[in-house]
């Protein structure tokens, strides 16, 4: 099954069935100048899930109506690991390892067999352009819910790295100016 967000904000977008072109999830992030909750609804406005990111303490997940932490939900798969693992309900568990270029593959825990893959967004300067799209094998698609939510969850991490990273580098530049004598 292929899916696709309608925009390219991961966190406010419709996710659609790319075969039938049905909405299947609706992502929603209001503006909050400190911290921020995605509800997920389903295609009939019904709550999914929720991620709410916090600024200090825990971020959490609301899935079922029951609510966790997400290092306990979606915990990584060692201390210096930024692969998430996820219980499925189908008893298996499965790991959401980054790639490079902002993608990520799910793979079986115990076969390492691929069953998602995302593709980043793309501007379209050298291939056709498109949203983020997941590609998802039939061993997913009874829980699919459940890889979008914590897709959403990895990329969120993979987002935070790529600005703590990107402020590191305009910390060092701005240094490297100042010791050049450069006004600042």
């Amino acid at each position: 099954m292929n899916i696709s967000w309608t925009s390219g904000d991961p966190f406010n977008a419709e996710v659609v069935d790319n075969g039938s072109e049905q909405v299947l999830f609706h992502l929603d992030t209001p503006f909050q100048l400190i911290g921020s909750v995605t509800t997920m609804t389903d295609a009939q406005g019904q709550v999914v899930a929720e991620y709410e990111r916090r600024p200090v303490g825990y971020d959490r997940v609301t899935y079922q109506g029951q609510t966790h932490r997400v290092s306990d939900w979606l915990p990584t798969n060692g201390f210096f690991s930024s692969s998430r693992r996820l219980q499925a309900p189908d008893g298996k568990t499965y790991l959401w390892k980054a790639k490079s270029g902002a993608k990520f593959k799910l793979v079986n825990e115990r076969s390492d067999a691929v069953v998602a893959t995302t593709h980043a967004a793309n501007l379209g300067i050298l291939s056709p352009k498109h949203n983020i799209i997941i590609d998802a094998g039939f061993e997913v698609v009874a829980f699919l819910d459940l890889v979008v939510l914590s897709f959403l969850i990895c990329e969120s991490e993979r987002q935070a790295r790529q600005r703590r990273r990107h402020g590191n580098n305009m910390s060092a530049m701005n240094m490297n100016g100042a010791m050049a004598g450069g006004a600042f």
